[in-house]
């Protein structure tokens, strides 16, 4: 019914068409970042139908994939060079902590980059930052659950724990590990194991 032209709906079936694994927090619930594309499609739809109701229409942020050429690339901001952003396959535009600067967001440069200006950037549809991925001290883990190991960033690299035992010698805390995207966390440089 929604590839009808006159009838309005919430058109959700590119969730059934498009994730993958990785899209899925466990077998029933999507990974954050499809809830934010949902509620960014709601929220477009609802600008929609209240634009139809006025003279001028907003103008509905373009997703990344509409974009061929931009998917995968590390987005820098001409004019903020502490700003950058992964082009991610979910369609949105994530921030990077720390900005271009960091060396491990030059990881997110495996398909090359781009410049954009603030305004450029803004046409896109900005998702969730990709917090701590890259800052100095952090604990990550995959976030499909498939791999247990847990990683500390340390000189721009990943440096994998080789027992548990070696985590706790440590004094670290499982609460601070963040689950990161299994396709960001594995762009990032492996260091030496952590014994």
């Amino acid at each position: 019914m929604c590839s009808i032209p006159s009838v309005t709906c919430f058109n959700l079936s590119w969730t059934f068409d498009e994730l993958t694994h990785d899209d899925y927090w466990d077998e029933g619930h999507f990974m954050p970042h499809v809830y934010t594309r949902i509620n960014t499609q709601f929220l477009a739809l609802l600008a929609a139908l209240a634009g139809a109701a006025t003279t001028t229409r907003p103008r509905r942020p373009r997703m990344v994939d509409e974009d061929a050429g931009l998917v995968g690339k590390l987005v820098e901001v001409v004019d903020a060079p502490h700003v950058a952003y992964v082009a991610d396959p979910s369609g949105f535009l994530l921030a990077l902590d720390g900005g271009r600067a960091n060396a491990c967001a030059q990881a997110f440069a495996t398909a090359g980059r781009v410049v954009l200006s603030s305004d450029d950037v803004l046409r896109y549809a900005l998702g969730p930052a990709v917090g701590r991925i890259c800052e100095e001290g952090s604990l990550l883990m995959a976030s499909s659950g498939a791999s247990k190991s847990v990683y500390l960033m340390e000189n721009h690299t990943r440096r994998e724990f080789q027992s548990f035992d070696a985590f706790l010698r440590r004094g670290l805390d499982v609460a601070h590990v963040a689950r990161v995207p299994d396709r960001l966390l594995h762009k990032i440089r492996p260091g030496p194991g952590l014994f």
